[in-house]
């Protein structure tokens, strides 16, 4: 890497470390997925089992993603503490890393100016730092570092002819499989249609370090399977199909996902709508989509000028192909897909904006001056809108008066919202779970009990042995006399 080229990612890297962590753990913390593996974490760290996520004292039946991402949440808390920011950190890190390997990705084909302008833009945007991506306590964001990883050293192996990058690709794809399961195969149709396009598909199927590559890949698999097999929890009950970790992941992460209709319903776009992809755009990509759109649209005349040359035009820009291949096809899928959120096109984020800046530059003498501009402004209005962290919950300021880090905390069979769970676990020594509030009579150990209102009249002798500590609207906080 030249001394030009290391100027360029330093610059990068700088503005990744600002934007990342400028007020980590300032925002409040995030209902479902966030709160979930953060409450997962922390009783990961107190039970000791380390292959079976728990949530609410039990084995999680709902999130049985594999526990990679978990155990950085787990090594976080103990570097930094239960708190929002140790929570999130595993993300910022991880979405740093994703911006070096685009980095990387790109200069094997442009220039090192090329790929600085792919990364600066991804920083700007909402759909690579924002809500359950790039800094939050979700799995996207390690997820996407471990993809891209696997991408450079494929298209190394591909490409350059870099044969021990084949090993590579299956290793980090394994892990990625490892943070998020099926949605490691996310970029995998792309791949495909960018080997027929390149027409090696058949030399591939010959060469057997592909067939090692993909050995490695499925190894990694296989290896979480045998470990449920012989330690994992098995569910008799949930909302979901299958009896263990391993079948419901497959059964719902892929089969259910994409061809139930009524699967998670209420929390997502249905089947039907077919915008998706163009609301996911102007949502997340703020501004740019606008760009993105007119870089088609000059890619599209450029194009038809070349149409009886396609392989030509394959030959001479495989980046550009690489990246059409990767977002077209996961926005094909997704528009199909009867369960689709914002966050499953962020993997193939970076070549849609890869796509932009090709289109861009073929007139750059003119569009430069409407690249350069917004750039500036998005990139100013993302720090304003990190300066400017939402307030706290009334519940989460409840919590945090009520409670102090010296009490032992049991709270009732009904649990509360993710969220204000973990703000629990954040504020109190340790948490404890009671199946029954019955249970209270023969416990004299349980001094601190943190219940719904609705729930007080359930409780042995209320008006005897108990005193109202703290209370807001949804939730009470007891002591025993």
């Amino acid at each position: 890497m030249s001394a030009t080229e290391k100027k360029y990612l330093l610059v990068l890297i700088i503005f990744a470390v600002l934007l990342a962590f400028w007020k980590l753990g300032g925002s409040p913390l995030m209902e479902w997925d966030e709160s979930r593996n953060g409450v997962t974490a922390i009783e990961m760290r107190e039970n000791g089992d380390y292959l079976n996520p728990y949530y609410g004292g039990r084995p999680d039946d709902w999130s049985v993603k594999p526990p990679l991402f978990i155990w950085t949440l787990v090594a976080s808390f103990e570097l930094f503490g239960q708190t929002a920011f140790a929570l999130r950190f595993p993300s910022a890190i991880a979405s740093i890393i994703s911006l070096v390997w685009i980095f990387l990705i790109v200069r094997l084909y442009r220039s090192a100016h090329f790929a600085l302008l792919v990364g600066l833009v991804l920083l700007s945007t909402r759909a690579f730092l924002g809500p359950h991506v790039g800094r939050s306590g979700d799995y996207d964001a390690l997820l996407i570092s471990f993809l891209l990883g696997g991408l450079y050293f494929f298209l190394r192996y591909f490409d350059f002819r870099y044969t021990k990058g084949i090993y590579w690709s299956g290793l980090f794809w394994g892990l990625a499989f490892w943070v998020k399961g099926p949605a490691a195969l996310i970029l995998f149709p792309g791949l495909f249609l960018y080997v027929i396009g390149n027409k090696r598909l058949v030399s591939q199927l010959k060469n057997l370090r592909f067939w090692a590559g993909l050995g490695i890949f499925l190894g990694l698999i296989a290896s979480w399977a045998l470990a449920l097999y012989f330690y994992g929890a098995t569910f008799s009950t949930g909302i979901y199909e299958g009896s263990n970790a391993f079948q419901r992941i497959f059964l719902n992460d892929i089969l259910a996902r994409f061809t139930d209709s009524n699967f998670e319903q209420g929390s997502s776009p249905q089947s039907s709508d077919y915008g998706f992809v163009f609301k996911y755009l102007d949502s997340r990509f703020n501004l740019w989509c606008y760009l993105f759109y007119l870089a088609v649209l000059l890619l599209i005349i450029k194009g038809r000028k070349r149409a009886s040359n396609v392989n030509v035009v394959i030959q001479k820009h495989p980046l550009l192909f690489l990246s059409c291949c990767l977002w077209l096809s996961t926005a094909f899928l997704l528009t199909i897909a009867s369960t689709k959120h914002h966050w499953y096109m962020a993997p193939v984020l970076p070549f849609i904006v890869i796509t932009m800046i090709y289109g861009l530059r073929l007139h750059w003498h003119k569009t430069r001056y409407l690249f350069y501009p917004l750039l500036a402004l998005c990139l100013s209005w993302q720090l304003h809108q990190l300066t400017k962290p939402a307030s706290p919950s009334n519940s989460s300021l409840f919590l945090k008066q009520a409670l102090s880090p010296e009490d032992n905390l049991y709270i009732s069979n009904s649990l509360p919202k993710q969220d204000d769970l973990l703000y629990l676990h954040f504020y109190a020594d340790q948490v404890f779970y009671l199946d029954d509030l019955s249970q209270l009579g023969n416990r004299d150990e349980v001094k601190t009990l943190f219940l719904q209102r609705s729930q007080l009249q359930e409780i042995p002798n209320y008006e005897q042995e108990w005193l109202l500590e703290g209370e807001s609207g949804t939730y009470v906080i007891l002591s025993r006399n």
